[in-house]
């Protein structure tokens, strides 16, 4: 339980070395905190509710199906996750002005950046659902509930590849991933433009969040040098199997999606391999090419072009 009552410094401790948000330009989003109107509903349902929480309820209910805050209220499985997570929630992340700062970082980066994030309205909730977020019109819902820490007792029987990401640390990072992908969804057919883009995606991660190359990739410290120091063992065995300019979507999935390990290669395999060596090559291209803005790495002109890997020159050894 200690990781729980950790969550908000955790949180801020990943911006740490970064500018602060003074410095960046002034990009205002909107933040609310439903999951504390949730627990004064859930005292009374007669207590007024401000334009801002009626605005955010009504998008939640969208999502949900409920007809009114009545039945959402009166629903067992609502209920059952308000008094399950709700305290932890509550401890966790008290000090709301933190993820109002955090959301307004992010925001700040992405307009630096060059991107358009999909919405500057951010509602923080608590959810009986298996979905960490979901947009709903102009706004991001976030459930809370999943990122209270890996030891959280509510996580038991999650496998350990998905426990890992339901970090107070992991939260920025999947608001920012789910910001971008958005607001630029992936357009293309082969592995090879798959893997770039998802690359494009974990370059997005870092600079919206200023995290490390492991955190942006999902990999602990030690995975981390673990892949780095085996990538052209891995490399070797992905164009052997000809899985590079595949354009069969399992195989595909396979390689990039959150998984235990990634399939084609085996189970000794680390997981997302996909994505590591779409980073790399992308990297590579940056570093012959120089720096360019993320909307034209987020473009289909760079990420599917067939020639990226050629013009990247990356061989690793």
């Amino acid at each position: 339980m200690k990781r729980i009552f950790l969550a908000l410094p955790l949180l801020l401790a990943l911006f740490c070395g970064c500018r602060q948000s003074e410095s960046l330009p002034d990009e205002k989003v909107e933040t609310v905190m439903l999951f504390h109107t949730f627990q004064r509903l859930n005292t009374t349902f007669s207590s007024a509710l401000t334009p801002s929480e009626s605005v955010a309820i009504n998008a939640f209910m969208q999502y949900r199906g409920y007809s009114s805050i009545d039945s959402m209220m009166a629903d067992p499985r609502m209920s059952l996750a308000l008094r399950s997570f709700g305290p932890l929630v509550q401890t966790a992340f008290s000090d709301t002005a933190s993820l109002s700062r955090m959301a307004q970082d992010i925001a700040s980066r992405a307009s630096e950046a060059g991107i358009n994030l999909a919405s500057r309205r951010y509602v923080f909730v608590i959810w009986n659902d298996t979905r960490s977020m979901a947009f709903v019109d102009s706004m991001l819902l976030i459930a809370l509930n999943h990122y209270l820490g890996a030891d959280c007792p509510y996580y038991k029987g999650f496998p350990q590849y998905q426990l890992v990401a339901k970090t107070p640390e992991q939260l920025p990072l999947d608001i920012a991933e789910a910001q971008v992908a958005s607001t630029y969804p992936f357009i293309g057919k082969t592995a090879l433009a798959r893997m770039a883009y998802e690359g494009v995606l974990a370059i997005a991660r870092q600079r919206l969040t200023g995290c490390t190359e492991a955190q942006a990739l999902g990999y602990t410290d030690s995975q981390w040098q673990d892949i780095t120091e085996q990538a052209g063992r891995w490399w070797r065995q992905m164009a052997s199997l000809k899985l590079i300019y595949t354009s069969d979507q399992l195989a595909i999935d396979q390689l990039v999606m959150p998984a235990p390990y990634t399939a084609p290669f085996g189970i000794d395999a680390p997981p997302r391999l996909g994505r590591y060596f779409g980073y790399e090559i992308v990297c590579a291209w940056l570093n012959r090419h120089g720096d360019k803005p993320l909307a034209q790495l987020h473009s289909p002109d760079f990420y599917a072009n067939d020639r990226l890997l050629v013009e990247s020159g990356y061989n690793p050894q």
